[in-house]
Order: structure tokens, then C-alpha cells, then sequence
């Protein structure tokens, strides 16, 4: 019982956010603005899926981004402010 409340608190942690155009350093601060995000740090940048996860500086909240391409001005280790 104790693992499955663990469990779904962990998956809690975890927002996707789909947009529908090129992720690019812009709409990430916008993305972030949205879910209340100051100041994030980029862990993951994945080009198959065009998938990028940001996480929260300040907490262990992790925003995962998927759009149709990921734009090369964008580094894993990238710190970013909204």
C-alpha cells in the first residue's frame, strides 16, 4: 500500500505538456510561466522524439516537452529563468 502511495506521488512530480511547433528556448519560458517555474535546469534532450525535461530548480519537479522538433539552441545543462 505504502509503494503504490509512493508511486503516484512520484508520477505527480512529472507534468508533459504537449505544443505543436518547434521547442525552442522561448516557449520553454513560456511553458514554465505557465506551471509556476522560476528557474529550471535542462536534464534531457531527446531528437527522436523531440521530447525535452526541464527541471525545477527549487523543487524535484520535472516539466517534460514534446513538440515536433527540438531547435539547436537548446543544450542539456541549459539553465533557463521565466
Amino acid at each position: 500500500m505504502l509503494w503504490k502511495l509512493l508511486g503516484g506521488l512520484a508520477l505527480a512530480l512529472i507534468a508533459a505538456v504537449v505544443i505543436d511547433e518547434i521547442i525552442t528556448r522561448q516557449k520553454i519560458k513560456e511553458t514554465m510561466s505557465k506551471h509556476s517555474i522560476k528557474k529550471g535546469i535542462i536534464n534531457m534532450i531527446n531528437h527522436s522524439t523531440n521530447t525535452v525535461k526541464l527541471k525545477d530548480f527549487f523543487s524535484d519537479r520535472v516539466l517534460e516537452i514534446r513538440g515536433d522538433k527540438v531547435s539547436d539552441e537548446i543544450s542539456e545543462g541549459d539553465v533557463i529563468y521565466a
